[in-house]
């Protein structure tokens, strides 16, 4: 669902966001300086995450758990991305 215009979001995690009224009240330059930070870092932890999924033994060498909370752990990272990248719209909206 689409948020109201003039409203922010706000990704707490991948399975929750929160629209916020600001229009008005806050900088939203700044707001969109800190989720473009948060994305900086997310991409960084994302491809790390890629990095060490891909090595050429990584199914003989991993224990299984580890390999089930990493495919885990990259689902949440794309999911969180993709909120970010909604909010940022939805500011580039509110200007």
């Amino acid at each position: 669902e689409k948020p109201p215009q003039g409203c922010a979001v706000a990704t707490v995690s991948d399975k929750c966001e929160v629209h916020v009224l600001l229009k008005g009240l806050v900088d939203v330059a700044k707001e969109m300086t800190k989720l473009e930070g948060k994305k900086e870092k997310l991409n960084g932890q994302l491809a790390k995450l890629r990095e060490a999924m891909e090595i050429p033994d990584y199914e003989t060498k991993v224990p299984e758990n580890v390999q089930q909370q990493n495919t885990e752990k990259l689902k949440q990272l794309e999911t969180e991305l993709a909120k970010i990248e909604k909010a940022l719209t939805s500011f580039k909206m509110a200007e």
